[in-house]
């Protein structure tokens, strides 16, 4: 709602007895606040305001004359309304204002008619300016701070001392002044909060000054050491604390040397000192203490005159204007008389003797220690000996090593200065010598190194047959394998250290040469029943020879054997009542009392069968064996290149040869070159067949394909190439590999034409050693995407057992096996098959030629 001021202006003129006596302008102010509503008509405002030309005359003067007895009356209307800005309704609220409006009509009818009979007297009805008048009371009704009939007089107080004007009945006072009748002095920014107003005066709170109290005030002034810079003390040169009233004092008091009767000592000099003051005494003993002065130039003091052995306090105080500094203290020992004469009376591998001159003056025991090259120390009380001199055995040294001894004596906690000789353990001896491998014409030999440094060790062996040169072996060698040694002899080994013109004590152990093995065993005239077995003699001396023979080649029907004794000079033996097309298996080894060779091992089959030298598992499963497991085969049909193998007969069609498997990590592939060429395992386990015999098996006539079995789980998946092979060592078993096919993913293409790789002869294209980063050997490239020869289980990223493109580099697989066939192999077409050996009674007949 908006406020409606309405005014209205009365212009009268008063006649008396038809003669104009005079002739007033009396103003009589009607206030009325109306409130319109916000929301009334827009309408109102052309209602009752003109046009913007017409408004002079609407804010103009209305008259309306009346007739009083002579006397005419005029009444003059000035209506000021003001609208509201925002649209008008017709509503009950501008219905309400016209009412009012009606009203207020009527009462200027009714002061006419007041008026006309002389109510109101000569007064000023306009009350100054300062009210209004009322027509009950005929009188004026003054505004605030204003008095008198007629509203002239000023109300405020005391005329506000003259220090301000009265405005409206309220004293406005001039700067400076303050208080109802502007009495009362003002401070400066009223103290700033920081102090209390008296009399204009601010008096400051006790940390701040200056006229209006902004001024921090720093403590105590700073005791004439210092100035203050906003609250705070800047101190001058050596003084420091809040107020500036303590002293700086010397800092790092040091020592810088002392002998038995002096000390030395040194501290930071101090700006400003004026001079020092130095004290002492023994500790404990504040009653003898000394006092010295000491120049502000100088910032060291000797102090003489002490005793052997004593600890003293020393403290040192700065001085500036009397006052003194906290000390700074220093605790230090005047030197305790030095031990003489001292020598190292003897030594073994782990002890040294010494013994050193007493000290005349008294000492309660000796300290004793020994520091090795490597700076390791041991200390160790001695107690003074009775004897003009003591004597010790130092005990638990490193043998061959050289001690730097130091003796100190000691009374009470003083220390005495150290006098000091240098003394050298013996060499020990090498300890746990043991013979770890024994051959037909080798001795390996093992021990543990010696604590001392050495330059080296010297091996010797002797037999009946006389005494070998000494052998020298370096200085970090534990082993040693003494080759060129006669089968069946017993050899005495001895193993000593050497350090410069020092020899240890030589320690020994026996070992007897292991009889040698027969050579060439071979079979000849191989018939359909009988073949004849031969070999070469021994070198070493025997009592004879043992010869078995097998029928269960391959490991499935139960062994048919029988054991021969043969005299030592027998060469060749004959073998009788065989089966027909049968696979035997011979063992020759020679004896010696309760000793044995080695055994030396051949194979035949006798005549009868599709392929009597298989040269792949395919002819062998021609031949009727059916069953997986071990079988000797020969190199393109050679038979005199036997090889055993194991043979897959069951999968996808059976006939082939594996050579390799990994089935449960029991065998470490991680092996060397010659290794790998040679093959490792148990076939019927883990094993490689080796590098050397994949070759000959792969360079022949016959082409070959290679499949790859994976497991994991339950999972099982295969990859096939159908070409396989690898080249001579000379080429580094290069691998070739043809077209891929199977469920496993292609993983060998990326290794096709790569050399092999062993931990110990790098062929990869890798910066790094791909054999020794991934835990194996392989036909290694930068580096891997099949890994079948890496650490069993090892699921570190590319170390285990991996096929990239079926289970990635992160997981080792369970089980895996690589085999090849012949390209083009569609099943076996079986020969007559083998007969059942496990009802005869037959038993194999044996002649020695």
């Amino acid at each position: 709602m908006q406020p409606l001021t309405v005014s209205f202006p009365y212009f009268i003129k008063l006649f008396h007895m038809g003669t104009l006596k005079f002739s007033k302008r009396v103003t009589l102010s009607h206030v009325y606040k109306i409130d319109v509503a916000e929301g009334a008509d827009c309408k109102l405002t052309t209602q009752l305001l003109p046009a913007q030309d017409q408004a002079a005359e609407l804010q103009g003067t209305t008259e309306m004359l009346s007739s009083v007895g002579d006397n005419d009356v005029v009444f003059r209307h000035n209506i000021h309304l003001q609208p509201p800005k925002c649209g008008c309704e017709d509503s009950e609220s501008f219905k309400a204002l016209m009412y009012r409006l009606n009203g207020l009509e009527e009462e200027v009818t009714h002061l006419k008619k007041q008026c006309s009979q002389g109510c109101c007297k000569a007064v000023d009805y306009a009350c100054s300016g300062h009210g209004n008048y009322e027509r009950s009371s005929c009188s004026c009704v003054c505004d605030a701070g204003w008095e008198g009939p007629d509203c002239s007089t000023s109300t405020c107080p005391n005329e506000c001392n003259d220090n301000g004007r009265c405005v409206e009945g309220r004293c406005k006072c001039y700067e400076g002044y303050a208080g109802d009748d502007c009495s009362q002095l003002v401070c400066p920014n009223d103290c700033n909060d920081k102090g209390s107003c008296e009399d204009g005066v601010c008096v400051c709170f006790s940390h701040y000054t200056g006229e209006d109290c902004s001024i921090p005030r720093c403590p105590g002034d700073c005791v004439g050491n210092g100035h203050c810079v906003d609250g705070t003390c800047i101190c001058n040169e050596g003084f420091f604390g809040e107020d500036c009233s303590r002293v700086m004092g010397p800092e790092n008091v040091r020592l810088l040397g002392k002998t038995e009767e002096s000390l030395l000592v040194e501290w930071n000099p101090v700006t400003g000192v004026e001079y020092y003051v130095l004290t002492y005494h023994p500790e404990g003993d504040e009653g003898t203490l000394q006092r010295v002065s000491v120049p502000h130039s100088d910032n060291s003091y000797l102090i003489t005159g002490l005793s052997p052995g004593v600890t003293y306090i020393v403290d040192v105080y700065a001085v500036i204007k009397q006052i003194t500094s906290e000390p700074s203290t220093l605790k230090a020992t005047t030197v305790v008389l030095a031990v003489d004469g001292i020598r190292v009376l003897g030594q073994t591998e782990d002890t040294i003797q010494v013994d050193w001159q007493n000290p005349a003056a008294e000492v309660d025991y000796f300290m004793l220690t020994h520091a090795s090259p490597e700076g390791e120390e041991e200390e160790l009380t001695v107690p003074k000996s009775q004897e003009a001199r003591t004597k010790h055995t130092i005990t638990g040294l490193y043998p061959g090593t050289k001690y730097l001894i130091r003796v100190q004596a000691i009374k009470d906690t003083y220390k005495g200065k150290p006098s000091t000789v240098f003394g050298v353990t013996g060499l020990d001896a090498p300890t746990n010598l043991e013979t770890v491998e024994v051959t037909e014409d080798t001795v390996t030999v093992t021990w543990d190194s010696m604590l001392a440094d050495v330059d080296g060790y010297m091996v010797s062996y002797s037999s009946v047959e006389g005494s070998s040169e000494e052998i020298p072996v370096g200085a970090d060698s534990t082993s040693y394998r003494i080759a060129g040694l006669t089968p069946g002899v017993l050899y005495t080994v001895y193993v000593w250290g050497v350090k410069g013109d020092q020899t240890s004590k030589k320690i020994s152990t026996q070992a007897e040469t292991e009889l040698d093995a027969p050579t060439n065993l071979e079979t000849v005239e191989v018939a359909e029943d009988t073949v004849t077995v031969t070999w070469d003699s021994m070198l070493a001396d025997v009592d004879g020879y043992m010869l078995l023979s097998s029928n269960a080649v391959n490991g499935v029907a139960p062994p048919q054997a029988v054991e021969q004794q043969l005299a030592a000079a027998a060469t060749r033996f004959a073998l009788a009542d065989l089966d027909v097309g049968q696979g035997y298996l011979v063992t020759l080894k020679a004896y010696r009392g309760s000793k044995t060779s080695r055994p030396a091992e051949t194979t035949f089959t006798t005549v009868g069968m599709v392929h009597p030298f298989p040269m792949d598992c395919t002819q062998v499963l021609r031949n009727g064996m059916q069953s997986n497991g071990i079988y000797t085969i020969y190199i393109n049909n050679n038979r005199s290149k036997p090889i055993q193998v194991y043979c897959d007969m069951t999968t996808d069609g059976g006939g082939w040869i594996v050579f390799q498997r990994r089935s449960n990590g029991k065998l470490d592939f991680m092996k060397r070159w010659k290794q790998y060429i040679q093959g490792f395992g148990d076939l019927t386990d883990e094993f490689w067949l080796g590098l050397e015999k994949i070759y000959e098996l792969t360079n022949s006539s016959t082409k070959y394909e290679l499949r790859v079995d994976l497991k994991l789980g339950s999972e099982s998946a295969y990859a096939i190439y159908d070409n396989f092979g690898i080249a001579s060592i000379k080429e580094k078993f290069t691998l070739t590999v043809g077209k891929y096919r199977g469920t496993a993913g292609d993983a060998l293409t990326y290794h096709n034409s790569r050399p092999f790789s062993t931990v110990d002869s790098d062929n990869d294209i890798s910066l790094n050693n791909c054999a020794l980063t991934h835990q194996g050997a392989w036909w290694y490239k930068n580096c891997h995407l099949a890994n079948l020869n890496g650490k069993y289980g090892d699921k570190r990223h590319s170390v285990g057992l991996n096929w990239e493109p079926w289970k990635g580099h992160l997981v080792s697989l369970d089980a895996t096996e690589m085999k090849i066939r012949p390209v083009g192999y569609a099943g076996a077409t079986l020969g007559r098959k083998r007969r059942s050996l496990g009802g005869r009674k037959k038993s194999i007949k044996m002649q020695a030629k």
